[in-house]
């Protein structure tokens, strides 16, 4: 998200009723911070009636500060339960905040923002039929040893 200078990524979406609950997810990660985890601001913010940054009336729906080391990526969400829309353009803004030193920086993986954004992640069911199976497996694996032993003892 930075590299030579601090910087914004954003997007504006219209289309959103009044009223909907949105939310958001993304993967965050430092870049190669010396000074300690690398820091970023999302910010979701009404454009009002106008439907342009700066204009009348902008509300910001959401504010909030990530920092995360160059180790590992984390993965954030949330959702606007008590921040409604307000039926105008809304802007999802990225913002990096590495003051010491602008080269340091975000890397931003898997954002998703919106009506059907904010969940947690849910293990999808290939974990659960690995399991299954490997248990099957097992099982069956144990009665033909358990046959080949008394074949032989016997």
């Amino acid at each position: 998200m930075n590299a030579e200078e601090a910087s914004t990524l954003f997007q504006d979406i219209a289309g959103i009723a009044a009223g909907s609950i949105i939310g958001y997810q993304f993967a965050h990660r430092g870049r190669f911070s010396d000074f300690g985890d690398d820091s970023m601001r999302l910010t979701i913010t009404d454009l009002g009636t106008d439907n342009i940054p700066g204009g009348n009336p902008d509300t910001i729906l959401f504010t909030g500060d990530f920092s995360t080391s160059n180790q590992a990526w984390r993965y954030y969400f949330g959702r606007l339960d008590n921040n409604p829309t307000l039926g105008n353009t809304i802007r999802f803004a990225y913002e990096s905040l590495n003051g010491l030193d602008p080269q340091n920086g975000n890397y931003i993986d898997a954002a998703n923002f919106g009506l059907n954004a904010g969940f947690a992640p849910v293990p999808g069911p290939l974990p659960i039929v690995g399991t299954a199976t490997a248990f099957a497996f097992s099982r069956r694996l144990r009665k033909r040893i358990h046959r080949s032993a008394s074949t032989h003892l016997g």
